[in-house]
């Protein structure tokens, strides 16, 4: 399908492109991913990328979603000339959720942080709303914005922009959790897709981690999805420990 901003049509391309030899993928496209569940099912396709947060809320009866490429890095971008915490006091941000505001909000209460939705001049489309925000930011309405990397990656040039992180490494930085389910890619499938035959290209561990954030958000209430973050992974005990002792709590 064409690229939303979720990272999935460039995710999926390079992953056609530095396939292995042996492994013949043909990408055909499809205006949405409505038309492509259609093929799909009158079996004339067999695998349809989708976002994690698309396959969430739109769970289709017989297709599985167990193949799951590499996770891409999770966590937003400010988009603005200064780090966090060198923005200028009572400059104007603007969030693309209700997660990065309150995030925002925690870690420069002097700063100025709204939703981009609470503008009234907000573009419907999320690709206009990127040129949209860059104009403002250009023309000094606002100091910076909020959005995730994959959208970011869209701009036709390289403004800077600077990573809104766990900071694992530097707990004295102000520490920004990715809202659900971001930054993985999925292949929606028929249930007798042979998916032993990817195995070795496909994440085991990303498709674990994606089945956890799926059950934790489903015993949460819809109406506090947009105010929670989360990040599930796998690690090796040895690579915790080895945290721990660095922050001199590895008692």
């Amino acid at each position: 399908c064409p690229e939303l901003g979720d990272g999935v049509n460039t995710h999926v391309q390079k992953f056609i492109d530095s396939s292995p030899d042996g492994l013949n993928l043909v990408a055909k496209p499809v205006p949405h991913v409505e038309s492509a569940i259609e093929l799909l099912l009158e079996g004339h396709g067999d695998m349809i990328p989708v976002s994690a947060k698309w396959w969430y809320e739109n769970r289709v009866k017989g297709l599985s979603s167990n193949l799951v490429l590499p996770r891409r890095e999770p966590t937003k971008v400010l988009v603005c000339e200064d780090k966090v915490e060198y923005l200028p006091k009572n400059g104007i941000v603007l969030a693309d959720c209700e997660l990065s505001k309150r995030q925002m909000l925690r870690a420069r209460p002097d700063v100025k942080t709204m939703l981009a939705s609470e503008l009234e001049d907000l573009p419907d489309k999320i690709i206009d709303r990127l040129s949209w925000m860059e104009d403002k930011r250009n023309c000094g309405e606002i100091d910076g914005y909020i959005i995730s990397r994959s959208l970011y990656s869209l701009l036709p040039s390289r403004t800077r922009r600077h990573t809104l992180g766990l900071q694992r490494d530097n707990i004295e930085r102000f520490r920004f959790i990715p809202t659900p389910l971001e930054g993985y890619t999925v292949f929606i499938t028929r249930m007798d897709f042979p998916a032993h035959n990817l195995l070795e290209i496909i994440d085991a561990g990303a498709a674990i981690s994606l089945r956890i954030e799926m059950m934790i958000l489903d015993h949460i209430d819809n109406d506090k999805h947009e105010k929670i973050g989360m990040y599930v992974e796998q690690r090796k005990v040895g690579t915790v420990l080895r945290e721990a002792d660095k922050k001199g709590d590895g008692h």
